[in-house]
């Protein structure tokens, strides 16, 4: 019987890879109280002990999960889930909807933003609430 192992022609990157280090350098000196973190994220900010909004790893909030799933599109309000959750950072993907709506808005400023060239699997922007 031949075997075909088709998972190493693909393989993820590893949890320290989904983020750049610059990224959680900045995300520990600002000390987040109540970060909003994109769903996919989530375990690389475990991995690096920073406490997540939602993770994709097991034991992980369902309800907070799906909000990080649709709030980075906007499939939510996001000023009706920022009311409830309060966040004082936000941490989404680069150019996503989510960052062109709050980029222009007067509440949040940016902290810092990947550059196109730097090693990560993600490009991603962090936001302080003013």
């Amino acid at each position: 019987m031949l075997y075909i192992n088709i998972f190493n022609t693909h393989q993820l990157p590893k949890a320290n890879e989904y983020i750049s280090d610059i990224m959680i350098e900045k995300i520990k000196e600002e000390n987040p109280e109540r970060i909003y973190n994109s769903y996919f994220v989530g375990g690389a900010l475990v991995y690096n002990d920073i406490k997540p909004f939602a993770t994709p790893i097991a034991n992980a909030n369902e309800l907070e999960m799906n909000v990080s799933k649709n709030l980075d599109c906007l499939n939510l309000d996001f000023y009706k889930v920022e009311d409830i959750y309060n966040f004082d950072y936000i941490l989404t993907y680069k150019n996503s909807p989510l960052e062109n709506l709050i980029k222009y808005d007067k509440d949040w400023e940016l902290i810092y933003s990947d550059i196109d060239n730097i090693k990560s699997f993600y490009k991603l922007s962090l936001y302080k609430k003013k």
